[in-house]
C-alpha cells in the first residue's frame, strides 16, 4: 500500500498537480518526486495529494523555483502587514502601473525588507545584512531563510552555500521539500480532514487555499481510482 501510493507518482498524476506545466518539464520531475517521497515518509494517499497540491500553489506549477520580488505596489500593500513593510516601501519599490517587470536591486531590496527586521530574525534566522535576499524561496517548496537552509545543509552534512546550489537543481529542490515536510510534521496534519492546517504549516498562513483543496480532492479521486 504505501509503496503502491509513491509508485503512483507518475507523468499523468504531476499534470493533475502541476497543469501550468508541460509534459516534457514534468517528465524529469517524477523520479526526483519520488525518491523525495520515499526518503521522506510521504506515502499515503493524503500525505502525496497534500504535498503536490501545496507544492503546486509554492511554485505555479514546478515553474517558479525561485522567488520573484516582482510585487506591483498594490500587492505588497495587500499581501503583507505594514509591520512587515511601511505604505511608504511600498511606494517607493513597488511596480508602477504600466511599468515593467523590478529591477534586481529593487526586487532585493524587498526582500531584504519582507524577510529582515524583526521579522526576520524571529521567524527565518535571517540575522545578517542581505539575508532576506540571500536566502529567498527556492525549490517546489520556496524553502525560506537562513535558519531553514542552515538545518537542512546539516541534515546533508554540506555548508550552507552548498546546501542553495543544491537546493536549486531538482533532486535538491524535492529533497527540501521533503525535509520541511518531515520536520514541521506535516504528516499527522495531512492525516486530519481538510487541508488548512497542511497550507499554514508550509506557507505560514491560508494564501493560495482555494487551489489547494482543488488539487489535492483532484489528486486524492485520480489515487483512489487507481486503487491506493
Amino acid at each position: 500500500m504505501t509503496q503502491s501510493v509513491v509508485d503512483q507518482i507518475d507523468l499523468a498524476l504531476l499534470k493533475i498537480a502541476f497543469p501550468e506545466n508541460t509534459a516534457g518539464e514534468l517528465i524529469h520531475w517524477i523520479e526526483p518526486m519520488k525518491a523525495a517521497c520515499q526518503r521522506f515518509g510521504i506515502d499515503t494517499v493524503r500525505e502525496v495529494s497534500s504535498f503536490l497540491a501545496n507544492i503546486a500553489v509554492e511554485s505555479r506549477g514546478l515553474t517558479q523555483l525561485t522567488e520573484s520580488l516582482n510585487y506591483s505596489v498594490e500587492g505588497l500593500l495587500g499581501t503583507f502587514s505594514r509591520s512587515r513593510i511601511s505604505a511608504a516601501d511600498c511606494q517607493r519599490l513597488g511596480r508602477k502601473p504600466g511599468e515593467g517587470p523590478l529591477s534586481p536591486a529593487r526586487q532585493e531590496a524587498i526582500a531584504n525588507i519582507l524577510y529582515g527586521g524583526e521579522f526576520g530574525r524571529t521567524e527565518l534566522g535571517n540575522t545578517i545584512p542581505g539575508d532576506g535576499w540571500k536566502f529567498r524561496g527556492y525549490g517546489p517548496k520556496q524553502l525560506t531563510g537562513r535558519d531553514n537552509v542552515t538545518r537542512f545543509a546539516k541534515f546533508l552534512g554540506i555548508g550552507i552555500d552548498a546546501a542553495l546550489s543544491y537546493i536549486r537543481t531538482r533532486e535538491g529542490g524535492c529533497m527540501a521539500a521533503g525535509w520541511f515536510w518531515q520536520t514541521h510534521g506535516l504528516d499527522a496534519k495531512a492525516a486530519t480532514p481538510g487541508v488548512k492546517d497542511d497550507r499554514i504549516a508550509i506557507n505560514g498562513g491560508t494564501l493560495g487555499l482555494a487551489t489547494v483543496e482543488q488539487r489535492f480532492n483532484a489528486l486524492v479521486a485520480e489515487l483512489l481510482k487507481r486503487g491506493c
